[in-house]
């Protein structure tokens, strides 16, 4: 692990939100990740599973001081010999999703290979050339680039500002979770479906997800925030770590419309904002002459790192502690993932309410006063707890 932070600068991050004449992300040279290791093996069953709840719940209640490194903490649980779980709590604002898969996959590798005695093991991971700087030197670029500001312009003039009913009161937040497998069969036909008319699994669930937002909303052209990366395509931009993804406003004509030629625009939308996927949203929106054009969010992962680290059986995953989750400050976020133990589809909403139905739809659409910094900076929380067994050993 100390290893993947010195490759890393991202671990090793501190943010200054004052005292410089714009905020700061501050590297340091070196830090001292907090991880407990935690000998479990002589418990019961039922005891285990104590300690790992009253450990998630403790995680969960505490957040992270964004102003001092590291922005992270790892706690070890070993159960038996060779199962152990892994409860890691940071900050959104270090790692996006392909980052924390590939560095969580990195540790695994690097304990792998430290185990089987790798001899290349000091060559096998090099120090990555692209930084988080490169990113920021882009999105700046694109920030301030007129014929970005002429396109948002354009594609968003004739664009009405929607919002589901407002779910985040003053006061301390519910996020709730709600995740819906996808059978083998239907996974199949799915990916069929795309190939043979030329879109993408990916265009495919925003179709559905901005079907279902028309319904919600009442209206034909539903608007949702789609997440697109922006981390720099050149070499080694695959393996620099850190957040670089970007919320972008995505909305097409859904009255009337067959499903394979609404996940057709879709795509033709996404294809038509890539150039100018790095002007950040907070630009955006002040271009368009509005705090908030949308309060939903729609993301679409495959994380490649885990398939790999599966294939190779680094590790064998056995479940999710239920208490695992990303919070949201967007009143819904729906995001469509790919298992890559199965490579099945499956669904997962996220929506920060109080108040609401079982169904977890809102019973109107009555709107509360909304912008509570505090809240935007508890929901960047992330807790992920897993339990893992070794599927291999030196011998």
């Amino acid at each position: 692990m100390s290893d993947t932070i010195a490759r890393h600068p991202t671990f090793r991050t501190s943010f200054a939100l004052n005292g410089y004449s714009e905020p700061l992300q501050l590297v340091h040279k070196a830090i001292e990740l907090p991880v407990r290791i935690v000998d479990l093996r002589g418990h019961t069953d039922c005891a285990q599973r104590a300690e790992i709840d009253a450990l998630v719940a403790d995680e969960r209640s505490n957040e992270l001081d964004i102003g001092k490194a590291p922005v992270i903490r790892v706690t070890v649980q070993r159960l038996t010999d060779d199962e152990f779980q892994v409860t890691i709590s940071e900050n959104h604002i270090i790692l996006d999703g392909w980052s924390w898969s590939s560095s969580f996959a990195e540790i695994f590798e690097r304990q792998q290979a430290l185990i089987s005695g790798d001899a290349g093991y000091a060559d096998r991971w090099p120090q990555v050339g692209v930084k988080v700087a490169d990113f920021v030197g882009l999105e700046r670029d694109a920030a301030n680039d007129p014929a970005a500001e002429r396109f948002w312009k354009s594609e968003l003039a004739d664009i009405t500002p929607r919002h589901v009913a407002d779910l985040r009161p003053a006061g301390k937040p519910v996020v709730l979770r709600r995740h819906v497998p996808i059978d083998a069969a239907t996974s199949r036909r799915l990916r069929e479906i795309a190939a043979s008319h030329g879109v993408t699994l990916k265009s495919i669930a925003a179709a559905v997800h901005l079907r279902v937002l028309a319904e919600v909303e009442d209206t034909g052209h539903p608007l949702t925030g789609m997440l697109f990366h922006g981390r720099p395509e050149s070499a080694g931009g695959d393996q620099v770590r850190g957040l670089f993804w970007n919320v972008l406003p995505i909305g097409v004509d859904v009255a009337g419309r067959r499903w394979i030629d609404l996940a057709a625009s879709v795509l033709d939308a996404e294809r038509r904002l890539l150039p100018h996927r790095r002007v950040p949203l907070s630009r955006i929106q002040r271009w368009h002459g509005r705090a908030e054009l949308f309060d939903v969010g729609f993301n679409y992962v495959s994380f490649h790192r885990y398939n790999q680290m599966y294939r190779d059986g680094v590790l064998e995953f056995l479940d999710y502690h239920p208490e695992s989750r990303e919070n949201s400050h967007y009143a819904l976020m729906a995001t469509y993932s790919i298992d890559p133990r199965t490579m099945n589809w499956a669904c997962s909403s996220r929506m920060t309410q109080t108040g609401c139905p079982a169904n977890g739809l809102p019973r109107s659409r009555r709107c509360t006063p909304r912008g509570c910094g505090d809240l935007r900076r508890a929901l960047n929380l992330i807790t992920i707890s897993v339990r893992w067994r070794l599927t291999s050993r030196r011998t």
